[in-house]
């Protein structure tokens, strides 16, 4: 009982800490809030297995069911190889809240931000020739993205937030010009900063390294992360980090 009890004093005092700490708070919020999404996605790979395999599924008595396997696998798609998008999104929307800055904007730059690091073409061998075709790699929108992504929504936010403040970079428009209109000129500039700041550090740091930085983020984090994850003494370890900071 007395290490049930140690443990349980531990994850109260992490909770805690999430709690008090607005970063962490914008991260819990926004998985939160794509939570339902997460599920969908289960469940389209449910339907999968059920509905469309020809050997687990109704397919294997009707065989016409099977060509509905493409949209399951859309639907896993879009909603979780897919998640690291909107998990900027709306975890540069959950700090603009508390930052009050426009919050739509504000997720809309961060997930262009993260979009500009990462890679956006990949190498496809087409016969004999090797090409290079215009996409985003599902690891980069998927959950290997994810860490660099939630430094990226957190750094945007922040960072627009302080130019959104500076009157010399806004562009005025006169009083009777709609609100709308209005913010969507005094953050053009903010938006332009952020955009092409963060292009320009992505393509130096591609030709400095020779890694996008969400391919080198992950190889020396989230990779000796899944290692300690699969042992007893490193999820230990990591409790006892999360203790101590």
């Amino acid at each position: 009982m007395a290490l049930k009890e140690k443990l349980e004093d531990i994850l109260m005092t992490v909770a805690e800490k999430i709690d008090d700490n607005r970063y962490l708070q914008a991260i819990k919020n926004a998985f939160t809030a794509y939570m339902p999404f997460i599920i969908v996605g289960s469940f389209g790979t449910l339907f999968s297995a059920l509905i469309s395999s020809p050997k687990t599924g109704l397919a294997q008595w009707i065989p016409a069911l099977e060509s509905l396997s493409g949209a399951f696998s859309a639907i896993n798609f879009a909603t979780m190889t897919f998640m690291t998008v909107p998990i900027v999104f709306l975890i540069a929307m959950q700090l603009a809240r508390s930052n009050k800055t426009p919050e739509h904007l504000t997720g809309i730059v961060a997930a262009l931000a993260y979009i500009s690091v990462v890679p956006q073409s990949l190498t496809a061998v087409v016969g004999e020739e090797t090409k290079k075709i215009g996409a985003v790699s599902a690891t980069a929108l998927g959950a290997q993205g994810l860490f660099i992504g939630m430094l990226m929504a957190i750094i945007v936010a922040e960072l627009f937030r302080v130019l959104i403040k500076i009157e010399a970079i806004k562009i005025k428009m006169p009083p009777s010009v709609p609100a709308g209109i209005a913010t969507s000129f005094n953050t053009l500039i903010p938006i332009l900063i952020i955009v092409l700041g963060t292009a320009i550090f992505g393509n130096v740091f591609k030709t400095v390294t020779g890694q996008y930085l969400n391919e080198f983020i992950y190889a020396i984090v989230q990779t000796p992360l899944e290692i300690a994850l699969k042992s007893p003494l490193g999820i230990l370890a990591l409790v006892i980090a999360g203790q101590i900071f």
